[in-house]
């Protein structure tokens, strides 16, 4: 059954909030390389959690201690960066021309069904959602990890013989979580930056093919204004060179969504 081209507006408004648009960004073909790259840091830092724990020697105090520090540097380094990760998405957004914009709304991305301008905001958004998230999770270390805080009081409710091995499970589980997002948020900030290049690049692309008549100077004199009045102007009939062929227009597309597909983690 071929696909339906034309744009439907209550589907490319249909999520409410930023934790329904990472739900959507879920249905997104994720790139094997970069998932390979996650999994082994995972590995990592779970292996080293775990190894450490049977080390006389190796005890939870320096994992809290790292965990915290990491959630500092973290909060400050993704608080700086979801800044600039906005205004290059709103220099992006401004650049993109109407026309171009339009044309990729009345496409679908054969696989996932979604409009190809949905597809590629959406692997915005969920850059946009994992910062956010890693911010939240970062604030609640701070918030609750501290020395003598509420976590610590939490656990000092329980029975005494349950108190290293509850601070043990807490601070390896926290070390592993915390230690891979922020590895994950520097991989998705890569991810983002080639994603925005090569979408404007995309958009200039199709506009000289557009308009391969206007993609320079012309090479033509111009004739000097006459000093009479001029002739009102005439109405201008459409061209075959005012949209590129579907052959071309489909080339674009697909590149477009390899290059998304080869970075999308």
């Amino acid at each position: 059954m071929p696909l339906p081209t034309e744009p439907n507006p209550e589907e490319l408004t249909q999520e409410k909030n930023l934790w329904e648009l990472y739900r959507s960004s879920n249905a997104l073909p994720k790139s094997t390389q970069t998932a390979w790259l996650k999994y082994s840091i995972i590995t990592v830092l779970t292996a080293y959690a775990i190894g450490t724990a049977t080390i006389e020697g190796w005890g939870y105090k320096g994992i809290i201690t790292s965990v915290r520090g990491w959630a500092s540097d973290g909060l400050s380094f993704s608080s700086q960066v979801i800044g600039f990760v906005l205004a290059g998405f709103t220099i992006f957004a401004t650049m993109n021309t109407s026309t171009f914009t339009i044309t990729l709304a009345r496409h679908r991305e054969p696989k996932t069904t979604l409009p190809f301008i949905k597809y590629i905001y959406l692997s915005f958004m969920r850059v946009f959602a994992l910062y956010v998230g890693f911010i939240g999770f970062c604030l609640i270390i701070r918030l609750l990890g501290e020395p003598n805080g509420v976590a610590s009081f939490a656990i000092g409710t329980l029975p005494s013989a349950w108190h290293d091995t509850t601070k043990q499970i807490i601070s390896r589980m926290g070390f592993v979580v915390l230690g891979s997002w922020f590895w994950f948020i520097v991989i998705d900030l890569y991810s983002f930056m080639f994603n925005v290049y090569h979408t404007v690049m995309s958009s200039v692309r199709w506009e000289l093919e557009r308009k391969p008549e206007q993609a320079g100077p012309s090479s033509q004199p111009q004739e000097e204004p006459h000093l009479s009045s001029p002739e009102p102007p005439q109405p201008s009939m459409p061209s075959h060179t005012d949209a590129p062929s579907q052959g071309k227009l489909n080339n674009l597309l697909a590149q477009l969504i390899k290059r998304i597909k080869r970075t999308s983690s």
